[in-house]
Parts: structure tokens; sequence; C-alpha cells
């Protein structure tokens, strides 16, 4: 067994019986663990495995290194997923358990995504129809798109529509094809 005896609960001479009786407490501090948790699109880029870099502002000039060791299969109360980071500590072992950490995570970079409302597509989100301003006729032209990820009252486009075209958000119901269409702001 390694480690460092953090509690002693016994005193010399003391007698002690073979059954249960608990001598130390042993504390190994080469390798720690970091509880964390991490939104829905965060955990959606986090496998078991994955490298991370914690940072500790006890010693803020000093990285250290870590890995993904458990991701909940559930949200929590906040919607939350709770992560667990095993952390190697360094050589001094610096690092005490109980001390605050943060990880810092290197998800890949994603390409700026359009996001629509929701109320915009025709029907429902399933139905990846919407309606575009034609600001040269003012009138409402129907487009296919690839819906992505919802993001609350947003869903991301990941083609079918460029950045700066107006999306009809709502009446959509009274629309179809080259209806003339009023800009209500």
């Amino acid at each position: 067994i390694n480690g460092i005896v953090n509690k002693k609960y016994i005193e010399v001479g003391a007698f002690v019986t073979a059954q249960g009786t608990q001598l130390f407490e042993l504390v190994d501090v080469s390798k720690l663990k970091l509880k964390v948790n991490v939104n829905e699109s965060q955990v959606a880029n986090l496998k078991v495995g994955n490298a991370v870099q914690i940072q500790s502002s006890i010693f803020p000039t000093e990285q250290f290194s870590g890995k993904v060791s458990f991701i909940a299969a559930k949200a929590d109360e906040t919607l939350n997923f709770p992560i667990e980071i095993e952390v190697a500590n360094n050589i001094k072992n610096s690092l005490k358990a109980g001390m605050y950490g943060t990880a810092v995570f290197k998800f890949p970079k994603q390409a700026p995504a359009i996001l629509v409302p929701r109320t915009s597509f025709v029907g429902s989100v399933s139905s990846n129809e919407v309606y575009v301003l034609n600001k040269s006729k003012n009138t409402a032209e129907t487009r296919k798109v690839v819906s992505g990820r919802i993001l609350g009252e947003n869903v991301e486009v990941l083609e079918g529509l460029k950045e700066g075209e107006t999306v009809i958000t709502s009446g959509q119901i009274n629309l179809t094809e080259g209806t003339p269409v009023t800009i209500i702001k």
C-alpha cells in the first residue's frame, strides 16, 4: 500500500483487535479525482479517456494533466452532466486531496452555426422546411434545410440557409410559396 498517513487512530502500546480496527487513514495523492459538471453540448463532445488540462489557482504557473474517467449517463437536476477526471499529480505531489481545480477541455473547432428559432419551422422542427423572405419581391419563399442540434429555443441549420437571410418566424400557417409579406418588427 502506497500513501501518506493522514490520520492516526491508535497510539503506541494500545490494544487492538484483529477484526476491523482502523489504525490509520492513508491518502495517495499521486492520482486525484476532479469532479465537474458539463452541459449537453459539452458532454456530446466528451469520451472516457479524453485528455484534459487541469489548472489550479494555488499553482497558477503549473499545468496538470488528466483524463476523463467517468461520464454520467443522465443529467442532474440542473440539466448538467457530472463527469470525473483522473488527475496526475506532479512529482512533488503539490496538489492535495480536497483542493479545487479547473478543467480545460480541448473541443474541436466548429464552423460558425446559423441558428434559427424553433418557431421558424413549418409544422415542426422535423419538417426541415422554413420560409425565407425574398427581399427583391417581398414574398415568402419555401426553403428545405438540414437541421442540426436543438439548442433550447433555437435550432442549428447545417445547410439550406446563408448568413444574412431573413427567416420568417411567425404566421407560416398562412403562407404559401410566393405569398406577399410585410415585415413587422
